[in-house]
């Protein structure tokens, strides 16, 4: 990753476990985060490398499984609809 790249996904998680409270700003390990977005992982120190492994990527464990679980839970609430809407005739269905 060069200077100039930029990590917009990494960024979304950030800003959402900031959000969430679950990482705070004007932290060593916000600050080493927001280093890997517009540098990259590889531009970390050792020391570095050590905190955002340690105190921000277990972060993302319970983001992403937040995110799979709505997910989950809008595709079901999507596969009700159309049933219901296959069941009683919804839109499309004209009888002749």
């Amino acid at each position: 990753m060069s200077v100039n790249d930029y990590d917009h996904d990494l960024y979304e998680l950030i800003v959402e476990l900031v959000a969430e409270g679950k990482l705070e700003e004007e932290t060593p390990a916000y600050g080493i985060s927001q280093q890997v977005i517009h540098m990259g992982y590889d531009s970390l120190s050792a020391k570095q490398k050590y905190i955002y492994d340690t105190r921000v990527v277990p972060l993302f464990a319970g983001i992403t499984e937040q995110h799979a679980v709505n997910a989950r839970t809008y595709n079901a609430q999507i596969s009700r609809t159309v049933a219901c809407r296959d069941r009683d005739g919804g839109p499309g269905d004209h009888a002749a």
